[in-house]
């Protein structure tokens, strides 16, 4: 479970990090704010997911758990993250699914 906490936040630190760039965030100050808030957000929904025994219907609750957790953390603190749900939804959508397609071809790789 490590190694899968592991590579989810270099992914998801990369992909955020990425789209972060392209929103606009260019201040140090939000840079780190949306890698602490990964840095918390993205092992807890790991470790539950895996703890908890995964499926659909769980990682649906557990993605918008962090979606709105998120929010309320760039809503509050964020200067170059507003609109703030916007971003939080559209930062998570894009790890979430660029995560999926990482997957899916480092799986068509090993066949």
């Amino acid at each position: 479970m490590l190694k899968a906490l592991a590579v989810s936040l270099l992914l998801t630190l990369l992909l955020e990090g990425f789209l972060a760039l392209i929103w606009g965030v260019g201040n140090l100050r939000d840079a780190l704010l949306i890698i602490a808030v990964n840095a918390v957000t993205n092992p807890t929904a790991v470790s539950l997911y895996y703890l908890l025994g995964g499926g659909a219907a769980l990682t649906a609750i557990i993605e918008i758990s962090v979606v709105f957790a998120e929010w309320l953390i760039y809503r509050i603190w964020g200067r170059e993250t507003h609109p703030a749900f916007l971003f939080s939804i559209t930062s998570n959508g894009f790890s979430y699914f660029g995560g999926i397609l990482v997957e899916a071809l480092y799986v068509s790789l090993l066949m």
